[in-house]
């Protein structure tokens, strides 16, 4: 897993969300990468947007979800 890039993955799932309308969640995600000011505290904020993201916005594409799905995993196994 060291090799894994979450914010590479989460620039993506940023991106995309802008390509779909989500421009606020793709903000919120800047804005936890942006303003955390350790690693973890990044990657807690990334986790908390991400699961609010997959309860409230119903019309993301799967492929989103499935990038989505992917780095909240990711986070939650280096978080242990």
């Amino acid at each position: 897993m060291a090799n894994y890039e979450y914010y590479a993955v989460a620039r993506e799932i940023e991106k995309k969300l802008n390509e779909e309308g989500f421009n606020n969640w793709s903000q919120k995600l800047e804005d936890a990468i942006i303003s955390g000011a350790t690693g973890t505290e990044i990657f807690m904020a990334l986790r908390w947007n991400l699961n609010q993201i997959k309860r409230e916005a119903k019309t993301i594409s799967k492929e989103t979800l499935s990038l989505i799905d992917d780095l909240f995993i990711h986070i939650n196994a280096a978080l242990k």
